[in-house]
């Protein structure tokens, strides 16, 4: 569903580098969103991204070999998601690309059911939007552990952090609370901090891990956002270097 809401036209002179053309993008409109169809996740929240028109009074400059896009007048992208009066302003693209890109990589929340996410692009010349639905569906699939670091049995220099890949966001209060980094000689718990990321935490020990020593970490217990429980216990050892 694509809309112009309001549309002008002005004379402009263009104060160019090196022009980037302007018109539609590549489908021809002036802000189209990427969508599946149908568009369903059991997710909280979706990352949306899309494309929009070059205006003509933009203009690329080189920086260090990279080409970037400057605009002359107003240019940007916002996000409306009406089934919970969400809304916020999605991250154009600096590239100079054949079209202008733009996301919304922090995620969208969603309510259950239809969710209407609307983008709209406003400039000097216009206003136009897109329109999406998004179906969340019910979550009942626990989340799973699709990576670790250091890996298991691993031997070598590290002294770092620990990092964990999920496949979906998870409570953090449930993995910290049932997370242990152990001396597998000494049996002592190591002390530290726990990042804020869902997807992808880590944990930092404080004091750093003892040279030439194995430790174990366990993870049990942890939930995803809809309360799912982790199947099982997850451990693995590593050993850090000289």
């Amino acid at each position: 569903m694509r809309k112009l809401i309001r549309s002008s036209l002005a004379v402009i002179t263009i104060l160019a580098l090196t022009s980037c053309g302007g018109g539609g993008g590549s489908s021809g409109d002036p802000i189209t969103i990427s969508r599946q169809d149908p568009f369903v996740t059991d997710q909280y929240n979706v990352v949306l991204r899309g494309k929009s028109f070059v205006p003509a009074d933009s203009f690329c400059y080189i920086n260090q070999t990279i080409s970037f896009r400057a605009f002359a007048g107003e240019y940007s992208v916002v996000w409306e998601n009406l089934a919970n009066s969400s809304s916020g302003i999605a991250h154009v693209s600096p590239f100079c690309e054949q079209d202008v890109s733009w996301e919304v990589l922090q995620g969208i929340p969603l309510a259950l059911g239809e969710n209407q996410v609307t983008a709209t692009l406003t400039t000097d010349t216009g206003t136009w939007q897109d329109t999406v639905i998004v179906t969340r569906l019910v979550d009942v699939i626990p989340p799973k552990i699709l990576g670790v670091f250091p890996e298991g049995l691993s031997t070598g220099t590290y002294n770092g952090f620990i990092s964990m890949t999920f496949s979906e966001q998870i409570d953090l209060d449930s993995l910290w609370n049932n997370f242990s980094l152990q001396n597998s000689v000494t049996k002592e718990l190591v002390s530290g901090d726990g990042s804020l990321n869902t997807v992808s935490p880590s944990f930092q020990p404080n004091p750093g891990l003892d040279a030439n020593t194995t430790y174990i970490v366990h993870i049990d217990g942890v939930q995803d956002l809809s309360g799912n429980v982790m199947n099982e216990p997850v451990e693995w050892v590593f050993t850090t270097g000289f």
